[in-house]
């Protein structure tokens, strides 16, 4: 049970990052970004926040899974701990694209 709650509790803040960054622009949050370095913020606060709306998207997927195979626990966690990385990444290369 506790385990649904933590899935559920990572996509609601998943999903306030996400429209933090997509729809009020606070991307002076992101670590490492400097004012007048992007040559579209706009664009940066867009992608980063799209990006989290899909990790919200994925948790609450992964959160039914869970209900419906409590067994299913550490797989679970292992899948969604290997697609943070994977979107941290694309999310890393957006950025580097946005700044050109």
């Amino acid at each position: 049970m506790v385990y649904l709650l933590i899935m559920l509790l990572l996509a609601a803040l998943f999903a306030f990052l996400g429209y933090q960054f997509r729809f009020q622009g606070k991307v002076h949050w992101l670590a490492g970004y400097r004012e007048g370095a992007m040559a579209d913020p706009v664009k940066l606060g867009q992608r980063v926040g799209d990006n989290f709306f899909l990790l919200a998207l994925a948790a609450l997927f992964l959160t039914m899974v869970l209900a419906l195979w409590p067994a299913m626990t550490s797989m679970v966690y292992l899948f969604f701990s290997g697609l943070v990385i994977v979107v941290v990444i694309r999310t890393a290369l957006q950025g580097k694209k946005a700044s050109l």
